[in-house]
């Protein structure tokens, strides 16, 4: 799904998130998260880098020619927020389980529910 830039400043801009998340996202996820620290990113840039490997495809400035030739440091910052946040809360809505389909434990409670007087 294709979601364009929402800044006037950026008109040009847009990613594309997958049709549907599946197995190979989670270890793209997992091994992007392993690479960022490698390389000290941290909060919204470590995001920001984590979300570009869970896109389909994207044009965003800053981000043409070579991989190696990318400053994230040097990317607005608009940009940066609304990939990490768009791409991300996408990601993790199917990483939630609703509470309805957990199995029930013998007392009746979702399993994982806390219990009465813990």
């Amino acid at each position: 799904m294709r979601i364009d830039s929402p800044f006037a400043d950026y008109p040009d801009a847009w990613i594309e998130l997958p049709d549907r998340w599946l197995g190979r996202h989670a270890t793209r996820y997992a091994e992007a998260i392993e690479a960022g620290k490698r390389e000290k990113l941290i909060g919204r840039v470590l995001d920001f880098s984590v979300s570009l490997v869970l896109l389909d495809n994207w044009v965003l400035p800053g981000l043409t020619g070579p991989p190696d030739k990318w400053d994230f440091q040097q990317l607005p910052l608009e940009i940066i927020e609304w990939v990490a946040q768009t791409v991300l809360l996408a990601f993790n809505a199917v990483r939630i389980i609703p509470k309805n389909s957990l199995p029930l434990s013998p007392s009746g409670l979702a399993t994982g529910e806390a219990q009465p007087g813990t």
